[in-house]
């Protein structure tokens, strides 16, 4: 898989996860309030953050590789975070 596709993945499961943690806030709400939906929707961008992490790391890992380690994990990981 290409970076250019990684990074396109990255995106999607980034929103993805933004939305989970949005419906949780929501339910948690004193307006809404629903602990076991809040829970639940937490859990789920907890999975999603996992996968952000996993992917963030292949990344970074394919950055240095390409570079011939020029770029080192570190920088290529702060190059990610201002991409996000």
């Amino acid at each position: 898989m290409q970076i250019k596709d990684m990074l396109k993945r990255l995106k999607g499961i980034d929103k993805e996860m933004d939305e989970k943690e949005n419906m949780s806030e929501y339910w948690m709400d004193e307006e809404h309030q629903d602990f076991e939906k809040a829970a639940r929707y937490e859990a789920e961008a907890d999975v999603l953050y996992r996968e952000v992490y996993e992917l963030s790391d292949i990344i970074a890992n394919t950055i240095v590789s390409i570079t011939g380690n020029q770029i080192d994990k570190i920088t290529a990981r702060m190059m990610l975070s201002n991409k996000r």
